[in-house]
């Protein structure tokens, strides 16, 4: 869940939290599992550039991050996620492409290429996640958005990793509050 604020139209901040859950695939013992939990996150989003057809965004998160590989084990840290980016209206479609820094005990470089298409009440997106560390994992994540309220988002994906021998998939659900301008 995140709460975001717009204190201007170009400077937003936003505080929240994600529970991810991704399970091993063609195991018959699902006990090993690999979640990371926010306990909390901070962030702002600074509209570099925003005209009807080209956006680009600096972002700075902060957050705690517990990441449990197996039941019973658990890392907590602090990291830090600047990123940029940059969204090209194309007609009725939107690309994102982002990439970024996941700075804690290890430095990740995350990147990511996200397609929208929005149809009556819901959004579709179609992701293509990356992150380059000792392992590099990609993921491809089919999902849908929609807005039952000027200020309400909900949004449900499915990630899943075609980048080892044992593809995992997870389940994302998310919802964002938009306050202020």
């Amino acid at each position: 869940m995140e709460i975001e604020y717009g204190i201007t139209k170009n400077l937003q901040i936003g505080i929240g939290g994600n529970f991810e859950t991704f399970y091993p695939k063609n195991t018959q013992n699902y006990t090993t599992r690999n979640y990371t939990n926010y306990a909390a996150e901070l962030g702002l989003l600074l509209s570099i550039i925003n005209n009807k057809h080209f956006a680009i965004s600096a972002i700075l998160e902060t957050g705690i991050v517990t990441d449990n590989y197996i039941e019973n084990h658990a890392e907590t840290e602090i990291e830090y996620e600047p990123s940029l980016v940059f969204a090209k209206q194309l007609n009725k479609f939107q690309t994102h492409i982002s990439c970024g820094a996941q700075i804690g005990q290890e430095i990740e470089i995350a990147y990511n290429l996200a397609m929208l298409y929005p149809y009556k009440m819901i959004v579709t997106t179609l992701e293509i996640n990356g992150i380059i560390e000792t392992e590099n994992t990609i993921l491809i994540t089919p999902g849908i958005t929609c807005k039952p309220t000027d200020f309400m988002e909900l949004g449900l994906g499915i990630p899943y990793n075609i980048s080892n021998q044992n593809p995992i998939f997870g389940l994302i659900f998310g919802i964002t509050f938009e306050l202020g301008d």
